[in-house]
């Protein structure tokens, strides 16, 4: 069997909220457990799908909440799968990784970014956005020129913006941040 008929039984098990037959396939082929950059493939993929059971699984298998993800950023990209949690509004995916030391500041070309926000800013999910901040998320951060609250503001997400400026945040215009 080829890795790609490999994977589709994997991503069978993953569709169908089969845990049982999702641990016995990872067990069976670990050789699908990472893509071909080294990256945890399926803890990107089940963070991305707000499946809590499979990221549970994997991190009792031994999986790490920090590992990088796969990513297609002009910059290497430090962040781990909480990024694809935050980012389609898996709160409770979220929570469980931020409670097991889940980082979402990282430090990038000398400037702190922290995408797990700005995606959660871009994407509306207020309840999220608010779980990061409590949790830390780097106030102001500006990145690519833009704030989450930048973010929020350009993707039309009223009330994300609406309590990022009720507690102080800024756009990267009111921060001084220009183009260089």
């Amino acid at each position: 069997m080829d890795r790609a008929d490999k994977m589709e039984l994997l991503h069978a098990a993953l569709r169908n909220d089969n845990a049982t037959e999702f641990a016995r396939l990872l067990k069976r082929f670990p050789d699908c457990r990472y893509d071909g950059a080294g990256d945890d493939y399926w803890m990107s993929a089940v963070a991305m799908r707000g499946k809590l059971w499979a990221i549970e699984l994997l991190v009792a298998r031994g999986a790490d909440v920090n590992r990088p993800s796969n990513s297609t950023d002009s910059v290497p990209s430090p962040e781990g799968p909480i990024v694809y949690a935050a980012n389609n509004g898996h709160m409770d995916v979220v929570r469980y990784m931020l409670d097991r030391g889940a980082e979402i500041n990282h430090m990038i070309e000398g400037r702190v970014r922290c995408q797990a926000l700005v995606g959660a800013a871009i994407w509306g999910h207020l309840d999220v956005v608010k779980l990061l901040v409590e949790r830390g998320a780097a106030v102001n951060a500006v990145w690519a020129e833009m704030t989450p609250l930048d973010q929020s503001e350009l993707h039309g997400r009223d009330e994300v913006a609406a309590y990022l400026r009720s507690i102080g945040w800024k756009t990267a215009a009111e921060l001084g941040e220009s183009a260089s």
